[in-house]
């Protein structure tokens, strides 16, 4: 699954934006979740109708909690991602919206159940601090959520190196996010799902060459020079 966020566009218009979606989504051979700037329903519908697959609810899930449940009534709660972003205010773990700059109070345990029972159909997970830092996921909060609910959880933020993906599984997401690694390693996908495999995670393994049968290759019976050949090898000589 693809996870694009508007926040990385901020400089442009919400139309450009759609735009940029669009344009992703004909390219795009696997799911397509799409967050950032969603404040109703329409907008939801917008980024279904250019070929988002599900959308991600953040900010406006807390400014209005009745989005998740209208949202998963019209589209399906399957399509409804909460979007939350978690950080350290005063000591204490709190649910944060407007791209984290704002906390909330509101304790991310607590908040992940009232969004489940509202509608949302999968948490998106993030911690604040520990994003692009590349320290590996924060297993303690991944496993405070997860045992909370009982609906999916992506873990998000830290990945530094692919054994990180296995330690968010391990602490009880049901799926791993990462952008850096992405972009400043190759073959990220294949290494990823490798690392997840070494760690004894089932995971749908990429289609290589080392996978396939090897067939056996018959020894060939050495042939016999005939007076031509000996001709034509003494003249090529």
């Amino acid at each position: 699954m693809l996870i694009k966020l508007a926040g990385e566009v901020k400089h442009h218009n919400s139309t450009n934006f759609l735009d940029i979606l669009e344009n992703l989504s004909l390219k795009c051979f696997m799911p397509l979740t799409c967050g950032g700037r969603i404040r109703s329903i329409q907008d939801m519908r917008e980024r279904f109708l250019r070929g988002a697959d599900k959308v991600i609810v953040n900010t406006q899930a807390v400014r209005t909690p009745s989005i998740l449940e209208k949202a998963a009534s019209v589209f399906g709660r399957q399509a409804v991602v909460l979007g939350m972003d978690v950080k350290c205010v005063n000591g204490s773990e709190q649910v944060c919206i407007a791209c984290g700059q704002e906390p909330t109070g509101l304790d991310p345990v607590q908040w992940a159940q009232n969004a489940e029972k509202l509608g949302a159909g999968e948490i998106l997970l993030q911690r604040i601090e520990r994003d692009g830092i590349g320290l590996g996921y924060d297993t303690d909060l991944i496993q405070k959520v997860t045992r909370a609910v009982n609906i999916p959880v992506i873990a998000c933020s830290g990945v530094g190196q692919f054994t990180d993906y296995a330690a968010g599984i391990r602490a009880g997401a049901s799926a791993v996010a990462a952008a850096n690694i992405w972009h400043f390693k190759e073959l990220s996908d294949r290494q990823g799902k490798r690392a997840l495999h070494e760690a004894g995670i089932n995971v749908r393994l990429p289609f290589s060459t080392d996978s396939r049968p090897k067939r056996r290759r018959q020894a060939r019976t050495k042939r016999q020079s005939s007076p031509i050949d000996f001709k034509q090898e003494t003249i090529l000589a």
